[in-house]
C-alpha cells in the first residue's frame, strides 16, 4: 500500500471520528434525560430487566466494549474508596437517531461495588466487604455504528450509586 493511500485512510478515519464526536456533542446538548429536540431522537432497544431482545451479535460486541471500558476503572474510580466485583453487566442500550437515521448507541454498563470508606475493607479478602455500603459503579459511553469510536462525557462518566435497599 502506498504512503498516499495510507495517509488518505488515516485522514478518513480521523475525519469519521471527528464527525461522530461532533454529532454526539450536539446530541448530548439537545437531548435531556427523557426528550430530544428535532432532528434528534432516541429509543431504548435493550434493558437487562426487560424481555426486549436485541440482535445477539450486537449484544456480544457491546458487552465486550463495556467490559473493556470497565477495566479503566482501576485507574479512575477504583483508585478511590470503592471496590468492584469485576463482573460487568450490560444494563441498557439506547439507539441514537438524527432525522430517523440511526447514528450510534448509548450503552450503560455496571458492576456490583462497595463504598469502602465506611468499613474496614483490607483490599484482599472479600469477607471484609461485609460492613461496606453496597451499590453499583455505573457508566455510559456513546458508541459509533462501526464500533470503532466511543466517547463519554461528564454526564456519563463512572459513578458509584449506593443501593437504596441493601440486604
Amino acid at each position: 500500500m502506498s504512503k498516499s493511500l495510507i495517509g488518505m485512510f488515516v485522514v478518513s478515519l480521523l475525519l469519521s471520528r471527528v464527525l461522530f464526536a461532533g454529532e454526539l456533542a450536539k446530541f448530548s446538548s439537545i437531548c435531556s434525560q427523557d426528550t430530544c429536540d428535532k432532528p434528534y431522537s432516541k429509543s431504548m432497544s435493550y434493558h437487562y430487566l426487560d424481555l426486549k431482545k436485541i440482535d445477539e451479535n450486537l449484544k456480544v460486541i457491546l458487552e465486550r466494549m463495556a467490559g473493556k471500558q470497565a477495566q479503566i476503572w482501576g485507574d479512575t474510580i477504583l483508585e478511590g474508596d470503592y471496590a468492584a466485583d469485576g463482573n460487568t453487566r450490560l444494563d441498557q442500550v439506547v439507539n441514537l437517531y438524527k432525522s430517523d437515521e440511526l447514528i450510534g448507541y448509548l450503552i450503560t454498563y455496571s458492576e456490583r461495588a462497595w463504598d469502602t470508606s465506611v468499613c474496614q475493607y483490607d483490599g484482599i479478602h472479600d469477607s471484609t466487604l461485609l460492613g461496606c455500603a453496597p451499590g453499583r459503579i455505573i457508566e455510559s459511553i456513546y458508541v459509533s455504528l462501526d464500533f470503532k469510536d466511543f466517547f463519554y462525557d461528564e454526564k456519563t462518566a463512572a459513578v458509584f450509586k449506593e443501593d437504596k435497599y441493601p440486604k
